[in-house]
């Protein structure tokens, strides 16, 4: 995948590529979870949004297109929530303010309530 190498190149090299993220945001699609690539694109997309590079409108931007993801798609759901946790735990201090032990205590919280909502809305269909 051509997006593995740029994020190669930006965080080794330092190349500025300013559309890396909506190029990284565009595949996010109910699709990319039945692709044969799946597994290389969430790895890398994990990796990516770790990134201390990454600003807190796109962190809050990748929570909300994942969390809504995982509602409509149904046996790989978890897989988008545990990377919605990941993120929040990894970006909180750029959204929320400092980490700490409440903020841990805080990203399982939202996690839990994802996963709750998940459940509600498979039970209704």
């Amino acid at each position: 995948m051509a997006l593995s190498s740029l994020y190669v190149l930006m965080t080794k090299h330092g190349l500025e590529y300013p559309n890396f993220y909506d190029k990284l945001y565009a595949p996010l699609e109910p699709s990319i979870f039945m692709s044969k690539h799946r597994a290389k694109f969430f790895q890398l997309l994990d990796s990516c949004l770790k990134s201390p590079l990454l600003p807190a409108y796109l962190a809050a931007a990748f929570c909300k297109k994942l969390s809504r993801l995982a509602l409509c798609v149904p046996p790989f759901g978890a897989l988008a929530v545990a990377l919605v946790h990941n993120l929040l735990q990894t970006s909180f201090s750029k959204l929320f303010g400092a980490p700490g032990e409440k903020t841990t205590i805080f990203c399982f919280a939202i996690t839990v309530y994802i996963l709750y909502i998940l459940v509600k809305n498979r039970a209704l269909l």
